[in-house]
């Protein structure tokens, strides 16, 4: 059985990791079924303010109860639907159904670009927000050992009680790369990707190159990303081996969300990428896959190197293109 994610305060609930959807079609199509049905509960919920923007003046009836999650759209956005094994990126706010009591919310703060959604693939949260449209509000009322959160932190452990979501619908990127493939280079890794998109490698034997190289796996065709950008990124990064080592992974994404980095070059890589990187992702579309192999002179600084990695590593990094979160000129 999955471990239910735990809501242990309200900051932790902008943690609340964004989903890979199934069950949608790609942007533009009208033939997508909500997983969640609607019901009379999850109609009582009413919201009122601007989507996303601040955080709602919610009424609940309560007490209220289910027995079976229910999904009710009480506004309809205009925006794009998920794309199929999108992720969402909402504001929340949890109630609990017995008291009408708000439990926690995100900030509903348009300037925070940290992508959220739900770790994990199960769940009525998860399955309420397939098929969902930005500027949607949704009220959700699902019991909550089958809601895919865990509020026993905040006084609610019942699995039986009622647990009341109005969740706001701000962004929706691609879960993965979806370009067109393209041939191999020589001399590079070979990439390859299960069917969520998780990337592996393999490494030919030799040294590293001596430069910096950068290749597209995947050409997407969604907009290209510009210095300044916010970009929504799937990564995942090796360290070419030496001397007889192990191929060695220091970190991925994959195993929870995506992050969204900011396209500036930054040697230090605490306030954007590294000059190897910074030079992949400029000019790239949203779609693609990419592959980089930085040599260490367009790496760390002297001091900055991370955890897992020594000064002089050449780094290997395959990134997906998910989104554009915020344009440079959007600041």
């Amino acid at each position: 059985m999955r471990r239910i994610p735990a809501l242990v305060s309200s900051v932790a609930l902008v943690t609340v990791l964004a989903s890979a959807l199934v069950g949608c079609s790609a942007p533009g199509a009208s033939n997508c079924d909500p997983q969640v049905a609607p019901g009379d509960a999850s109609a009582l919920i009413s919201a009122s303010g601007e989507v996303g923007s601040a955080k709602p003046t919610i009424d609940v009836p309560a007490p209220i109860a289910v027995t079976t999650p229910q999904r009710t759209v009480l506004t309809e956005g205009t925006g794009e639907p998920t794309p199929q094994r999108g992720v969402v990126d909402f504001e929340a706010s949890v109630i609990d159904g017995a008291s009408g009591t708000v439990l926690l919310q995100t900030k509903y703060d348009p300037s925070q670009l940290a992508v959220r959604g739900l770790a994990g693939d199960e769940g009525a949260l998860y399955e309420s927000l397939t098929c969902a449209r930005v500027g949607d509000r949704i009220s959700i009322v699902s019991p909550m050992g089958v809601s895919g959160v865990d509020t026993s932190s905040v006084g609610v452990s019942d699995p039986d009680a009622t647990i009341v979501f109005v969740i706001d619908i701000v962004g929706t990127f691609l879960g993965k790369a979806n370009g067109v493939n393209q041939l191999p280079q020589d001399g590079m890794p070979n990439v390859v990707t299960a069917p969520n998109g998780t990337p592996g490698i393999t490494v030919p034997a030799g040294d590293a190159p001596s430069s910096t190289r950068i290749a597209t796996i995947k050409a997407g065709s969604g907009p290209a990303l510009g210095d300044g950008d916010y970009a929504v990124l799937h990564v995942s990064i090796w360290v070419w081996p030496k001397d007889g080592d192990q191929l060695r992974s220091t970190s991925s994404t994959w195993d929870g969300v995506p992050q969204t980095v900011p396209v500036v070059n930054d040697p230090s890589g605490q306030t954007g990428v590294t000059p190897g990187v910074f030079d992949a992702l400029v000019g790239a579309k949203v779609g693609s896959q990419l592959l980089a192999v930085v040599a260490p002179d367009d790496s760390y600084r002297e001091g900055a190197w991370p955890s897992g990695t020594t000064a002089g590593d050449t780094l290997i990094y395959v990134i997906d293109v998910l989104g554009i979160q915020r344009t440079a000129d959007a600041k």
